[in-house]
């Protein structure tokens, strides 16, 4: 966290926020390391900048060179000892976020609790890094966390694909799992998930718990909206 200074507040890279408060100064700074840059997240926080969605941040500062950012606002991470209630709103708030993005043409391609925050008592999205503009003809490199890895991926042991708006869905299951059953997930070592042969054990274990889920009732009816997702996002 950082709190924006009289400097930055004159600097032409400084935009106050419009659909957070604007009488906030403290904001959520994010720095690229060596030689990397932050110029993708820039350019998707850019596209929803001016957007009316509550559950996605606002890009607030953006110097030259793409190596740092800043964004409001500042939440907390999800508490997984919150009632039920909450729960659900950081559900609803999360699928609320991400068919606002895919409204736009953006597949966010890293959706899991760490890049959720809370803010208010609502959910925001965060960490764009590895997000795209959705394209149906070029395929990219999986690059995003290490639970999200879509399945078709892991069960056709490839990292490049052409990303869907699906597969921000399919880690949204992920991520009802992680709140419900929170110690299901003390098990993996995320690091640990790969597209390797021989498959790793965390692997096995992430593939299996798919398995689990297309078995029950409600997993069922959540993989055939698939299809529709894709086809409303």
């Amino acid at each position: 966290m950082q709190t924006k200074s009289r400097r930055a507040a004159e600097n032409e890279s400084w935009r106050d926020p419009s659909r957070f408060p604007r009488g906030a100064n403290d904001f959520v700074l994010k720095m690229a390391r060596g030689d990397l840059d932050v110029a993708n997240e820039i350019r998707i926080l850019k596209a929803i900048r001016d957007g009316q969605c509550g559950h996605l941040p606002e890009l607030v500062w953006s110097p030259k060179l793409d190596k740092e950012l800043g964004i409001v606002p500042v939440g907390h991470p999800i508490d997984f000892q919150q009632p039920a209630k909450k729960f659900r709103r950081i559900v609803e708030g999360m699928v609320d976020g991400l068919q606002y993005l895919h409204l736009q043409g953006i597949i966010h391609r890293d959706i899991w609790p760490s890049n959720l925050i809370v803010h208010q008592n609502d959910v925001v999205i965060v960490d764009f890094e590895t997000s795209v503009f959705a394209d149906s003809t070029t395929k990219v490199v999986y690059e995003g966390g290490h639970i999200c890895w879509p399945k078709r991926l892991l069960e056709s042991n490839t990292k490049h694909y052409i990303p869907e708006p699906a597969d921000d869905l399919f880690a949204c299951i992920l991520v009802v799992l992680h709140l419900l059953f929170p110690s299901r997930f003390d098990m993996f070592h995320m690091d640990g998930i790969s597209i390797k042969m021989p498959r790793t054990p965390e692997t096995t274990k992430l593939l299996e718990m798919w398995n689990e889920i297309e078995n029950q009732r409600y997993g069922r009816r959540l993989l055939r909206q698939r299809r529709w997702w894709n086809m409303t996002s």
